[in-house]
């Protein structure tokens, strides 16, 4: 079988969401975890660029995706890309500035790509979502259980331990595993519901519900606050407006959360040792008094910030390498009115999604699967927007990756069902010289940090702790995600010496 490009660029997302972490497991420790799977997202970035380059259809694909959006968002989106080029130009740091820079463009690229292609081919796109959903839950339930096994004969720790200092979970830290159980979740108990009510094959049903339990009893084991935070939130959202059939709903997940606490309660407090992570934790680490102590400083640079991933300074000596908190992350670096203008663009995508699905609701011929999925996309994009409050959720590399397939599809989904829009032949094509425009500056901001910096981490991270007499490390771009660190390249030293 031929595979299209897009296909190509979907599986290399599958791919990515299930492999890396049902199989990932570094010899060398939890800072490697992290940072390859940073470099394989920028090798997905890699591939997707010289598609788009070689391949004028899907330069003109991206770009006739991009012009459904109505004028304002266009601007707006347009007006958040230019504040933070201008927010690039006077940050201390313009290497690490554009660093980051570079990565939002493609993040944004690859979002307009995958919206493309579900546009065009909404089914296919639909298929890939939920092989990628499914196969993460099936999985990485099957690496934990190996592990659990392995524990039960006391070869292993139990899950999310650690052995000799490397992570058994895949994770560098397990708030990085929560956040794929915020994205997944959602659309796992959406479709879960959906075989549940029409599937006439049992082994559908309950195995579903089984990894449904699976998932969520790893939710307790970790300790997800945050994770249960968005998706009960996002539950009670979608759940006020959007179901009928409410007491059936919530009969379903209540049997659903039960069977997860009596879940956890045999593996990891009777057949178990229980955990030290706890959802009953009323420690927040520090953030509330953090964000406090930022308001003032935002208010110093208001229009430009202090530039992209400069919170993560050295200088400014904030406590991790970003605030567990996009608003206020993207306000500090970027500028309020960057902060702003995203705020108001992902509430009214929000608000404009859910009232679709609302009329697909009244529709009594809209296709209940459709309808099920879309739901899910709708509660998974709620619960992401509402955890990445309190989390670094935009900032972690699978994360990302689950951001971009997620409001892709959705976005793929609103267009293609958008009444009209598919008599906009006329729409403008020239757009794919803004698409060759944004992957060439993506190109040099990545190619100037790489002819001031090394990719192999290893010796730059090994200097920062020695010098701050510390093992601990500040995630951000990578693992020790600190910058300004006088150090091993004449980047650092120079910038070092501006500051």
């Amino acid at each position: 079988m031929k595979l299209s490009v897009n296909e190509i660029l979907l599986l290399g997302f599958v791919g990515i969401l299930i492999l890396v972490p049902t199989l990932q497991y570094e010899r060398w420790g939890i800072d490697h975890l992290y940072n390859n799977k940073r470099l394989i997202e920028l090798g997905l970035f890699g591939l997707a660029a010289i598609l788009i380059i070689v391949s004028s259809q899907l330069r003109e694909q991206i770009s006739i995706f991009y012009n459904l959006l109505s004028i304002n968002t266009q601007l707006t989106i347009l007006a958040i890309f230019f504040i933070g080029g201008a927010s690039c130009m006077f940050a201390k740091m313009p290497d690490w500035a554009l660093l980051e820079f570079a990565h939002y463009l493609m993040l944004a690229i690859l979002i307009f790509f995958v919206g493309s292609i579900a546009f065009i081919g909404l089914n296919k796109a639909i298929m890939y979502l939920k092989f990628a959903v499914i196969g993460v839950v099936f999985f990485y339930l099957a690496r934990v259980s190996f592990f659990y096994v392995l524990y039960q004969f006391g070869i292993e720790p139990l899950w999310p331990g650690s052995l000799n200092g490397k992570a058994l979970y895949s994770f560098s830290y397990v708030r990085f595993f929560n956040q794929v159980q915020t994205w997944t979740i959602p659309i796992i108990v959406s479709l879960g519901w959906y075989y549940w009510q029409l599937s006439k094959k049992q082994w559908i049903r309950f195995g579903i519900a089984a990894l449904i339990v699976g998932w969520g009893i790893l939710v307790i084991a970790s300790g997800g606050r945050g994770t249960i935070l968005g998706v009960v939130t996002g539950a009670l959202v979608v759940w006020a407006f959007l179901v009928k059939k409410k007491g059936r709903f919530f009969s379903y997940n209540v049997i659903l959360a039960v069977l997860t606490l009596f879940g956890h309660y045999v593996f990891f407090d009777v057949l178990g040792e229980s955990t030290k992570q706890t959802i009953q934790r009323s420690s927040s680490s520090g953030r509330f008094d953090n964000w406090i102590n930022l308001i003032p400083e935002l208010l110093e640079k208001p229009f430009i910030g202090y530039g992209p991933m400069h919170y993560a300074s050295i200088k400014f000596d904030n406590p991790w390498g970003h605030p567990h908190n996009w608003f206020l992350q993207f306000g500090y670096e970027w500028g309020g009115m960057a902060a702003c203008l995203m705020l108001i663009l992902f509430l009214m995508g929000l608000y404009k999604f859910g009232q679709q699905l609302n009329f697909n609701l009244n529709d009594p011929n809209y296709s209940k699967q459709r309808y099920w999925l879309k739901f899910g996309l709708l509660w998974s994009l709620i619960a992401g927007f509402v955890h990445s409050f309190f989390s670094g959720l935009i900032v972690m590399p699978l994360s990302q990756l689950w951001l971009v397939l997620i409001v892709g599809v959705s976005m793929g989904f609103y267009f293609e069902e958008k009444p009209g829009i598919k008599n906009a032949s006329n729409l403008s094509r020239r757009g794919h010289l803004l698409v060759i425009g944004v992957i060439a500056v993506s190109f040099l901001g990545f190619a100037y940090w790489g002819s001031q910096h090394s990719i192999d981490r290893s010796q730059v991270d090994a200097h920062f702790y020695k010098e701050n007499k510390s093992s601990r490390s500040y995630p951000r771009y990578w693992q020790q995600g600190k910058i300004g660190l006088k150090g091993l390249n004449k980047s650092e030293k120079s910038s070092k010496s501006n500051l």
